[in-house]
């Protein structure tokens, strides 16, 4: 490889200020949150029915969607491969 880099390979540097990063982590915090609370309003809205069967199929659905949405939490990049 040439010792000599062209100027378009040269990388900014990356912001680290608490604003950046705060603004960062804020929408996944919120998102990370808003799984679990979505499975226990549906629990406690299902756990008010009389049949215990429906709140039995309720914990088996929210167990099969926290494993859907878990398993896609890595695969951006390899939808999306980064460009070097």
């Amino acid at each position: 490889m040439p010792a000599n880099t062209s100027a378009s390979n040269v990388m900014p540097p990356i912001d680290t200020s608490y604003k950046r990063i705060i603004a960062i982590a804020l929408p996944v915090l919120l998102a990370n949150l808003a799984m679990p609370l979505q499975s226990v309003i549906d629990t406690a809205i299902v756990g008010n029915m009389n049949e215990t069967a429906k709140l039995a199929g309720m914990g088996l659905a929210i167990q099969l969607l926290s494993l859907l949405l878990v398993s896609f939490y890595n695969t951006p990049p390899l939808v999306y491969p980064r460009k070097l």
